[in-house]
C-alpha cells in the first residue's frame, strides 16, 4: 500500500476524502490548499509547525511541509505562549483560524496536478508531549512509521467499514493515525471536524463507522444514548485505561466492548483489548515484541517505531500466552483526558505564577478518570488575596492565569491551600501523601463558615457548633463540651484554609480557658497572623462571650 503522501499527492483531485457539515473535501482541494501553504512559510531550515480545527487541513500542511522539505512539528494547541515557548513564529506557523489562516479551503480551488512524491516517500514529525523537566518534550516520528501502523488496521479491519469520526484530535497522533492515515490509505471517508457533543457524534455514525474516542468521553456517554442511523460497528478507545464501567456501558449502546489500544506517541501502538471483566490483560499487536527490563518495565520493539527497543514508562506482568497486564507507571507523567500531563510542567507554570510560593502536583483518581490536584503554598501577599476572595474565586483566577501557558487537561481541578506541602524523613515529597490532602473535607464547609476579613492579618470566622461534630462524641458522655485540642485544631485549620498560612509549629502558648463551649453555641473565632515570627493568635467568642484564646507556634 502506498503512503500517505503519495496518496494525497496524487489521488484523482475529485476523489472525496474527508466529509464537512455541508459537502466533501477532495484530494484537489487539499492540494490547492497545500500549495497556498506553502506560499506563506519562510525560507528556512526549520521546522514547519501546524495547528488547525480541519483534518482535511491538517493533511495539506502535511502535504506542505512535506514538498518543502521541512521537519513538520504537529502542535497539541495553539496558545500564544506556548507558540512562543516552542520556537513558532508567523513565518513558520501554519493554521487554519484567524483572518490570516495560512491554511484555508476553497470549494472551487481542485487541482489536477498531482505532487511528485514516490509511494515510499516520507517525513520527519515532531510531536510535543509532556515531558518529566516540565518543558515540552520533542517526539520525532518518521510518518512512514504512521504509514506503518494505518496499512496495519486496515488489514485489521478489512472490508469491515469505511467511514471514520472521531472526538479525538487529529493534532495527537492517535487522531491522526486513525482520523487522517488510516480512511485516506484505507479508501475510506473520514469526518474532517472533531466531535465536542455526543448527539452530533452519534448522528455521525453508521454501522460501517469507526468511533475513534477517549475514556475522557466514553465515561460521559448520556444514558439511552441514539445512533439514527444505527450503531458503530467498532468503538476505539485510547490515551489512558477506560475504567470498566465505561466499558461495559458502551458496549451496552453499542452492541460490543471498545477496542482499546494501549500506545504512546514514541512507540506507537503496542496492545489492544476488549474488556467484560476488570482482570483482561492485553493482547501485543502483530508484529510488536515485548520484555522487561530487570527492573520490570515493558519494553516496546515494534515495527511502529523504528524498531528499537523502547521503554513504555510502566511496570508490567507477562503471562504464559504472550499476553500482559500493566502495573504503576514509573514517571511523573499522567493521563489526564487521554493527554500526557507532566507534573513537573504544571508545577512550573503555578511557581511562576504571582502569589505563589511552591506547588506541588499529583494525579487524583475522578469518577473513574484522572484529574489533578495542586497543593500550593502561597506568599504572605497571596494568601491575602486568596483570604480576600475566598476559595473559589481564587482559583478560577488561577486557572485563568495557567490558561495561557497551559491547555485544559494541564490545569487542577482541585486545589489545596497549605503551610508547608509535607515530605517525608528524607524530605521527599510522596504522591500518596499528597493526594490524601485531598480526601480531607474543608473544614469551612463543614463547619458551613462564614468568613468576615478585618484586615490583612486578621479575620473572624463564624459559625454555629453542630451537635453532630466529631469531637463531640465522648467528650463528656452526657454533657457534650468542645475540647481544648479541638479548639486549637479548628484555629490552625482555618488558618490555613483562609489564607494558606500554617505557624511554625503546633506548640501552644498563652492558652486560656473562660468558658466552655457547646452544642448550638453560635461562634466567632478572631484569627491574627504573624507572617514574620509565623504564629498564630486566636480568639473564640460563644454565645457573645469570650471563651477561649491562645497562640499556635
Amino acid at each position: 500500500m502506498n503512503g500517505l503522501l503519495h496518496v494525497l499527492g496524487s489521488a484523482p483531485p475529485a476523489r472525496v476524502l474527508f466529509v464537512g457539515e455541508d459537502r466533501g473535501v477532495t484530494a484537489g482541494e487539499v492540494r490547492s490548499a497545500a500549495r497556498r501553504a506553502m506560499a506563506r512559510v519562510e525560507p528556512g531550515d526549520g521546522p514547519v509547525f501546524l495547528h488547525t480545527d480541519s483534518a482535511a487541513l491538517l493533511a495539506a500542511g502535511l502535504l506542505a511541509g512535506a514538498a518543502l522539505g521541512r521537519r513538520i512539528a504537529i502542535l497539541p494547541h495553539a496558545l500564544p505562549a506556548y507558540l512562543q515557548e516552542v520556537g513558532a513564529n508567523a513565518g513558520s506557523f501554519l493554521s487554519d483560524r484567524g483572518d490570516s489562516a495560512a491554511l484555508m479551503l476553497e470549494a472551487a480551488a481542485g487541482d489536477n496536478a498531482a505532487f511528485d512524491f514516490a509511494p515510499d516517500a516520507d517525513a520527519e514529525l515532531i510531536f510535543f508531549t509532556s515531558g518529566s523537566t516540565g518543558a515540552p518534550k520533542q517526539a520525532p516520528k518518521r510518518l512512514s512509521q504512521i504509514d506503518a501502523e494505518a496499512v496495519y488496521w486496515a488489514g485489521w479491519f478489512a472490508d469491515r467499514a469505511d467511514h471514520v469520526a472521531g472526538t479525538v484530535s487529529h493534532q495527537h497522533i492517535y487522531g491522526l493515525l486513525f482520523r487522517v492515515a488510516l480512511p485516506v490509505l484505507a479508501g475510506w471517508r473520514s469526518s474532517d471536524r472533531q466531535a465536542f457533543g455526543w448527539e452530533a457524534f452519534a448522528a455521525d455514525l453508521g454501522p460501517r463507522s469507526v468511533a475513534v474516542s477517549s475514556p475522557a468521553h466514553l465515561t460521559r456517554m448520556p444514558p439511552a444514548l441514539r445512533f439514527p442511523n444505527g450503531a458503530p460497528g467498532f468503538v476505539l478507545s485510547s490515551g489512558q485505561a477506560l475504567p470498566l464501567t465505561g466499558a461495559l456501558e458502551a458496549s451496552e449502546a453499542c452492541g460490543a466492548p471498545p477496542i482499546e489500544i494501549l500506545g504512546s506517541t514514541e512507540t506507537g501502538g503496542v496492545a489492544m483489548r476488549q474488556r467484560r471483566d476488570d482482570d483482561e490483560p492485553w493482547t501485543p499487536l502483530g508484529g510488536v515484541r515485548l520484555a522487561l527490563s530487570p527492573e520490570g518495565v515493558l519494553l516496546v520493539e515494534s515495527p511502529f517505531s523504528g524498531g528499537e527497543a523502547q521503554p513504555m514508562g510502566d511496570h508490567a506482568q507477562m503471562l504464559p500466552d504472550g499476553r500482559f497486564r500493566l502495573l504503576a507507571r514509573t514517571d511523573r507523567v499522567v493521563k489526564v483526558e487521554g493527554k500526557r500531563v507532566s507534573l513537573a510542567r504544571v508545577e512550573e507554570a503555578l511557581g511562576a505564577l504571582e502569589g505563589v510560593a511552591e506547588a506541588a502536583v499529583v494525579g487524583l483518581s475522578e469518577n473513574g478518570g484522572e484529574a489533578l490536584g495542586a497543593v500550593i503554598v502561597l506568599t504572605p501577599e497571596g494568601g491575602t488575596e486568596l483570604a480576600a476572595m475566598g476559595a473559589f474565586r481564587f482559583t478560577r483566577g488561577l486557572r485563568r492565569l495557567l490558561s495561557a501557558r497551559l491547555e485544559p487537561a494541564e490545569r487542577p481541578k482541585s486545589w489545596r491551600f497549605v503551610g508547608r506541602v509535607p515530605v517525608n524523613a528524607q524530605g521527599k515529597r510522596v504522591a500518596g501523601d499528597l493526594a490524601r490532602l485531598f480526601d480531607t473535607p474543608s473544614l469551612i464547609g463543614m463547619l458551613d463558615t462564614q468568613v468576615l476579613v478585618l484586615d490583612e492579618l486578621t479575620v473572624e470566622a463564624r459559625f454555629v457548633l453542630a451537635p453532630e461534630l466529631v469531637w463531640f462524641k465522648g467528650h463528656f458522655p452526657g454533657r457534650p463540651v468542645l475540647p481544648g485540642v479541638a479548639q486549637v485544631h479548628i484555629a490552625a485549620r482555618l488558618g490555613e484554609e483562609i489564607w494558606g498560612f500554617s505557624p511554625g509549629s503546633f506548640g501552644v502558648s498563652r492558652m486560656k480557658f473562660r468558658r466552655l463551649m457547646t452544642p448550638g453555641d453560635s461562634v466567632v473565632l478572631t484569627l491574627t497572623r504573624d507572617v514574620a515570627r509565623r504564629r498564630l493568635a486566636f480568639a473564640f467568642a460563644a454565645n457573645g462571650e469570650a471563651a477561649s484564646d491562645g497562640v499556635v507556634g
